[in-house]
């Protein structure tokens, strides 16, 4: 196996070495050029941003002449872990995408075997709290999700200073709604970019959400803003379960959230209880919030949240009562008619709960 690992590291250092002069003069006409073109663009760019080292320069040089066998190693591990990532999630071939997708996928590829060679999520500074010299949350992308996401940080009190980085593209009503939000600023351009997320004040971010739709991208986007700000606090979406588990181990990451796993949950509670909004899974079982009001002489006039707890399983979050709402309200604060609770319990316990409530 050791042999196998040196013959690889040996077969990529003499590629290298042929292809460096195409990449870095470019080819002499047609479609061949624009391609040595773009292929240089997406190195500079991912070397510059994500693996701090350029493939047309002397560092590339010293990776393999100072490469020992344990590096050597970790590097080929890591970038094949990387690979049969999109292998398994892939619905098309890189080769069937083009060359872009090609690039794409040995680029993230190599930048993951490069951070983790070099320390993985050990060199990765503690997030911040919020402060006053760091108050903002920068969200990329404006899809579906990040526009969802700009709501519930709106709603945030004290708020924090939201910047919303968007392409130059997208629904024009989730721009509109959000450019008529106060104190909200929005930035045009790829979040990649170093300068993009400088004109978004990365330097008093707080936190950075990459909430776009392609995995890749949102990756990039974290490894941008960890590059300028080592304390940033990055949150990803991921569509791929196994590529949000890796990322706490090589970057980390360890808020990636993978939007199906997240979606799953709530799927399988809608169809075992009905009228679910939200759930999650913990401890193999399945929890959900549910929104109850209290009317005079039902099974929970006059009970307090105590018993709530100690009788039924189910913990009230919040708690509604002429206008004003109080979250975790005292367990001996008793129930009256007109309030509104959110509970939170296991589905075996909301069923029960409300069973108790339909038949008074």
């Amino acid at each position: 196996m050791d042999d196998a690992f040196d013959q690889i590291w040996q077969d990529e250092q003499d590629a290298v070495h042929v292809f460096r002069p195409a990449l870095c003069d470019g080819f002499r006409e047609g479609r061949a050029q624009r391609r040595a073109k773009m292929l240089r663009s997406l190195i500079d760019r991912g070397g510059n941003q994500l693996m701090q080292f350029r493939v047309d320069g002397m560092e590339i040089d010293q990776l393999f002449n100072q490469a020992d066998h344990a590096g050597i190693e970790c590097f080929l591990l890591t970038a094949g872990e990387i690979g049969s990532l999109f292998k398994k999630g892939a619905t098309i071939s890189a080769a069937m995408g083009g060359c872009q997708a090609e690039i794409g996928v040995s680029s993230a590829m190599a930048a993951s075997a490069l951070c983790q060679r070099n320390g993985g999520s050990g060199g990765a500074a503690t997030p911040r709290h919020p402060t006053d010299e760091r108050d903002t949350v920068i969200v990329c992308g404006l899809g579906k999700v990040g526009y969802r996401a700009v709501l519930q940080l709106d709603q945030l009190r004290p708020r924090p200073r939201i910047v919303v980085v968007r392409r130059d593209d997208g629904r024009p009503d989730f721009v509109q709604r959000v450019s008529r939000l106060p104190g909200v600023r929005i930035v045009v351009g790829d979040a990649r970019e170093p300068e993009v997320l400088r004109q978004a004040g990365i330097e008093r971010a707080y936190s950075v959400a990459a909430l776009t739709s392609d995995d890749l991208m949102n990756l990039q986007i974290g490894l941008a803003a960890r590059r300028l700000r080592a304390d940033a606090h990055v949150v990803l979406r991921a569509f791929s379960d196994a590529l949000a588990d890796k990322l706490a181990d090589m970057f980390g990451i360890r808020t990636a959230y993978s939007t199906s796993g997240l979606a799953s949950a709530t799927l399988a509670a809608a169809a075992v209880l009905g009228d679910i909004a939200y759930a999650f899974a913990a401890d193999e079982a399945l929890f959900s919030a549910d929104q109850i009001s209290v009317r005079a002489g039902d099974a929970l006039d006059g009970r307090t949240a105590g018993e709530l707890r100690d009788q039924h399983d189910a913990l009230v979050i919040e708690l509604r009562r002429d206008g004003q709402a109080c979250s975790l309200p005292a367990l001996d604060l008793a129930l009256a008619p007109g309030d509104t609770i959110t509970l939170l319990a296991d589905i075996d316990a909301l069923e029960r709960l409300r069973a108790l409530l339909r038949r008074h």
